[in-house]
């Protein structure tokens, strides 16, 4: 194949996007290129920007959340994972993450999300010069891994760019044993924490008690997306208040029986632990880089309080496969969370704009997307 791609390459931590030309593959039997169409801004993405995640090595293509049309398939390709069959021009929604099907937590654990000898699109560095084309903030990407999941859908991009997010919330519903009726508190307002709201309501909570903002906007979304009590940080900036204002909603006053932290800040962690009753379940979520320590009792916040903790790493094909249904199924207005649509040269301006109060463009950003476009 002679044409050529562009990828956007994050030199160093806090560095610079440079926009890099280099020519496309013609794809190996096994595997598949994709000409990316839409791709989602994460938290994470912005963590790794400033260098917060370990084991990172830069330059690096980063964007693990892509919808993309294919460009070329591998020989022995016909069929997407669910087994619907794919030819070019396809959209297809790709699984980042890739296990190695072989090892302790891919065969015993059945945890593939752990998984060591594994990668993901989008963590890939680009100081590999046998694949450049590893991320979804490129105009194409190259799925060279014969073991990667690709799922073929007619959603929208704005709607089928948000099943990673989705398939990260429903591994984090799964692990909270939420029961019918059940109380549930949500810090944080981005695309994760109003996903996890979304399949805690469709998994059987009564009541959800979002805590997040700082804006009026993703406030307003999460009332949208089945929020019945709404806490809005920049205006209730006392913890203490936003607890006690979490256990007057509740039984007794005793606290939510799941809390979802989804904000990734350290210091909401000990305050979601605090709105969780005894015997309660608190799942946290939105640390998936090392932004920094937090204080705990292990007596008055696990132990003395019989919590049930649970960490949630990533999505894996699951949550995927389960997920694209309730996409499909449009029972909320999944789109109205993209703010933003944007070419890849505006990447060094996007990965400011949570130090600048979310504001790009004049606009609140809530999910900011980018296109293949360069210009």
């Amino acid at each position: 194949m002679a044409r050529k791609g562009v990828v956007a390459v994050l030199d160093r931590p806090e560095g610079k996007y440079e926009l890099k030309e280099y020519p496309l593959p013609d794809p190996a039997p096994g595997t598949v290129l994709i000409k990316q169409e839409l791709g989602g801004v994460c938290g994470t993405d912005i963590h790794m920007y400033h260098g917060h995640l370990p084991g990172i090595t830069y330059p690096i293509c980063l964007g693990h959340e892509f919808v993309g049309r294919i460009a070329a398939l591998g020989k022995g390709i016909t069929t997407d994972f669910l087994g619907k069959a794919v030819k070019e021009g396809d959209r297809v929604i790709v699984v980042p993450g890739v296990g190695c099907g072989k090892c302790y937590w891919c065969e015993i654990a059945k945890t593939p999300t752990t998984c060591e000898e594994g990668f993901a699109y989008g963590f890939f560095s680009d100081g590999n010069k046998e694949y450049h084309f590893t991320g979804g903030y490129a105009g194409y990407v190259y799925l060279h891994h014969p073991r990667t999941a690709i799922l073929k859908t007619d959603l929208p991009l704005e709607v089928g760019v948000l099943l990673e997010p989705i398939s990260v919330a429903l591994h984090a519903v799964s692990r909270s044993n939420i029961q019918l009726g059940d109380t549930v508190v949500i810090q944080g307002s981005g695309a994760v924490g109003l996903s996890c709201q979304v399949c805690a309501k469709l998994a059987g909570a009564a009541k959800i008690i979002h805590i997040g903002g700082p804006t009026p906007f993703r406030i307003k979304m999460a009332k949208e997306f089945g929020a019945d009590i709404t806490i809005n940080i920049a205006e209730v900036k006392d913890p203490e208040e936003r607890i006690q204002m979490v256990k007057d909603k509740t039984i007794k006053g005793i606290g939510a029986d799941v809390v979802f932290e989804c904000a990734g800040a350290p210091q909401a962690v000990r305050e979601g632990l605090d709105m969780l009753r005894r015997s309660g379940t608190f799942v946290e979520v939105g640390h998936f880089t090392d932004v920094g320590e937090v204080s705990l009792n292990p007596f008055t916040h696990i132990c003395n309080k019989n919590v049930s903790l649970q960490g949630s790493w990533g999505g894996e094909v699951e949550g995927f496969v389960r997920g694209l249904p309730i996409l499909e199924k449009r029972q909320f207005p999944y789109e109205k969370l993209i703010t933003h649509k944007l070419p890849l040269k505006r990447l060094n301006e996007i990965m400011q704009a949570p130090d600048k109060g979310y504001i790009l463009d004049d606009k609140e950003s809530l999910k900011i997307t980018v296109s293949s476009e360069t210009s």
